[in-house]
């Protein structure tokens, strides 16, 4: 009897180790289905985001960053370009600015925030559209590539919060 019963034992263990290990499993599998959901997501935009993208688009984002520095109170402002004498503002955007579009940012931007050494313009086309100010103490990011990055982080995020 006593054999019986260690024999059931163990059989009741290996069950339930089986159940947890097929569980874990199912929830690992899961996980990486939902994560490569999300890569296909995040591409798929990426790819259709592309297909909008034009180099005139450029200016909708240069409203938003002003939006952004106009909203800023002086503090901020302060500590957003407490070095930046030493350096120069630069303006990255997807695509190339065209001598009347940069006459236009540089303008906008000189307007809000006093640059010492001048502003230098950059193209990065990874950023899909849209625009990154780099300042030595911060980035200002105002694009496609990084709004598509934070989406795809809150989801996950979201994901695992629920």
């Amino acid at each position: 009897m006593k054999m019986l019963d260690e024999a059931r034992a163990e059989a009741e263990k290996i069950r339930n180790q089986a159940t947890t290990q097929l569980s874990e499993e199912r929830a690992a599998a899961a996980q990486e289905l939902f994560s490569r959901t999300i890569e296909l997501a995040v591409n798929l935009a990426e790819r259709l985001l592309r297909g909008l993208a034009f180099p005139s688009i450029e200016h909708a984002f240069l409203t938003r960053v002003l939006d952004y520095l106009d909203h800023l109170s002086a503090e901020e402002r302060a500590a957003l370009v407490a070095h930046l004498g030493e350096t120069a503002l630069v303006v990255t955007t997807a695509h190339p600015l065209d001598a009347q579009e940069e006459a236009r940012w540089r303008e906008q931007l000189e307007k809000r925030i006093e640059t010492g050494r001048g502003i230098e313009f950059n193209t990065d086309s990874a950023l899909i559209a849209g625009a990154e100010i780099t300042l030595p103490s911060a980035v200002l990011r105002f694009n496609w590539r990084d709004a598509l990055t934070a989406a795809a982080r809150e989801i996950n995020r979201n994901d695992h919060a629920g």
